[in-house]
């Protein structure tokens, strides 16, 4: 009873594959001789049980069907709609081409002739008068101020050659050989105050700290240093005796208590 209705529904899209029927795959016929009491031996090939199509079948009907159904509705209907948007659009755009072009005709008469009687001469009078302007009044303030900047940088540069320029070479000769002049008696003077202490350290501080140096030594050093090895010749035998003890007792104690060596 569901098999006609699903075959129906099938066919109702042509071209695409059936999902609804469940076709079983073709048995192969073993090799080799089939056992007896088998169907193969018999001449006849076994076919599936009803029972094992039924969920197929329903599973189609249920989930497939309605799905590719919903599909092949939406895709139909996104094509009619954008046909007809298409159709619209292209209606409205002839349709104001039709009203928008007479009347862009009849606006654009009135502004050729406002732009031909009036703009034109209007900007050709403005632009003569910018042109009077710019040759009698904008140019010759500009040609005036030029001649007066050139004027003035003659007069800075004449001043500074013959004026600035020398006055200050003038002042520099002076002015150079007098700080040669304190840098050579300055470097004259600390000569002359240094020489002496110069003097008294490498002849009378340097023999003296040598001097002192050489007691010290004779006097500290040397009785210091044979001190501390006396001190230490004597008190080397009882490090070395306290040092046996301290291991003789620490071997006694670990064979007290068993511990290896």
């Amino acid at each position: 009873m569901v098999s006609v209705p699903l075959e129906m529904m099938a066919a109702m899209t042509p071209g695409e594959p059936r999902y609804a029927v469940y076709e079983p795959p073709a048995a192969s016929a073993p090799e080799g001789p089939a056992p007896l009491g088998h169907p193969a031996a018999a001449g006849t090939t076994p076919e599936p049980a009803g029972w094992l199509l039924w969920p197929a079948r329903v599973i189609a009907l249920v989930v497939v069907l309605p799905v590719r159904a919903a599909w092949e509705l939406l895709r139909r209907a996104s094509a009619a709609v954008g046909r007809a948007v298409e159709r619209f659009l292209s209606a409205l755009g002839r349709a104001l081409a039709a009203v928008l072009r007479p009347v862009l005709s009849v606006l654009w008469v009135p502004v050729r002739w406002l732009g031909r009687t009036v703009l034109l001469p209007v900007v050709a009078v403005v632009s003569a008068v910018g042109v009077w302007l710019l040759d009698h009044l904008v140019m010759p303030v500009v040609h005036a101020i030029e001649a007066v900047a050139r004027a003035i940088g003659r007069a800075v540069r004449g001043l500074w050659q013959h004026g600035l320029r020398p006055l200050l070479r003038g002042l520099a000769h002076p002015s150079v050989w007098a700080w040669r002049t304190a840098g050579r008696v300055l470097a004259a003077a600390w000569r002359v105050v240094t020489w002496p202490l110069v003097r008294a350290y490498r002849h009378v501080l340097t023999p003296v700290g040598h001097a002192v140096r050489a007691a010290w030594r004779a006097v500290v050093v040397a009785p210091a240093r044979a001190v501390r090895r006396a001190v230490a010749a004597v008190l080397r035998p009882v490090r070395d005796a306290v040092r046996a003890a301290r291991e003789q007792v620490r071997g006694q104690v670990r064979a007290l208590l068993g511990r290896p060596r």
